[in-house]
């Protein structure tokens, strides 16, 4: 759902990737925050904390190789 935030506190050693499939995700990493939007691919390098909040009701993003969901897990559908 639009407004939804998500906040990773526990850095790891791997990189994560995420994929916009639709909308927009506003993503606070490095001191720096930008808009994400659909078909942008997102790649986190390892023990960075960072947030992300979905903007739009129609975002879809799907999440690979991400160590706070379990290794090969994928996050996505409607957000």
């Amino acid at each position: 759902d639009k407004g939804v935030c998500v906040e990773w506190d526990a850095p790891h050693p791997d990189w994560d990737l995420y994929v916009v499939k639709e909308g927009r995700v506003e993503v606070s990493v490095l001191g720096e925050t930008f808009t994400a939007n659909a078909r942008d691919i997102l790649h986190v390098p390892p023990y960075t904390s960072y947030s992300m909040k979905i903007l739009d009701d129609r975002t879809v993003l799907h999440a690979y190789n991400v160590k706070a969901l379990g290794r090969g897990e994928k996050a996505g559908g409607r957000s």
